[in-house]
């Protein structure tokens, strides 16, 4: 045990507010002088710790953090609807559009797709959203401002507007007509970008 470190402690912090301590949520860390030891103190117990345990310990924590971090990125499940069929897309059943993919439920709707993209536009769009694929950065009616408070789901999808009268128009929309309102191809070009990758 430091007992040179531990006494230098116990004179300079534990008896004195005005000690060289880190606070950080009640609890004290001090660096001894030799920087060899670090003192931990809660509620007048203290734990000592060499440098070496220390690091070890923080490196241990970041990696199970990341490693949280990376499962939880890959539990979360793929979906998406087909903008044709409106089942259940698959991962491997695709077509290029706008510089992302759009997801189908078999073989035979990416034909449909590319042969009339301006037909199944409003789902298309919509699917990129609820895909991640694109970011909403204005309104899609007016090209504004997002307002915090003005905000509609659709389709699963929640979509910002400008003001009241945008959101009311949303609101008072159903089904396909407000998948229409909100992403059509001149709503989408106005409220939405593609993330680049």
């Amino acid at each position: 045990m430091p007992l040179m470190g531990f006494a230098w402690f116990r004179r300079f912090c534990l008896n004195s507010q005005s000690c060289p301590c880190v606070f950080a949520g009640g609890i004290r860390l001090v660096r001894d002088p030799s920087e060899r030891f670090l003192f931990v103190c809660h509620k007048k117990k203290v734990c000592i710790m060499s440098m070496r345990n220390v690091s070890v310990m923080m490196c241990a924590v970041l990696a199970v953090g990341f490693m949280a971090f990376a499962a939880d990125e890959k539990a979360k499940p793929f979906k998406a609807t087909c903008p044709i069929s409106g089942k259940a897309a698959l991962q491997d059943k695709t077509a290029d559009y706008k510089g992302a993919k759009v997801y189908f439920c078999c073989g035979n709707c990416p034909g449909a797709f590319t042969k009339d993209t301006a037909k199944f536009a409003s789902k298309a769009n919509h699917q990129l959203v609820a895909t991640g694929q694109a970011t909403q950065v204005k309104c899609p009616l007016s090209g504004g401002k997002l307002n915090p408070d003005a905000n509609v789901e659709i389709g699963g999808v929640k979509v910002g507007f400008c003001c009241d009268k945008c959101q009311g128009k949303a609101t008072e929309a159903k089904g396909d007509a407000q998948v229409d309102l909100a992403f059509a191809d001149a709503a989408f070009s106005k409220g939405f970008e593609i993330k680049k990758k």
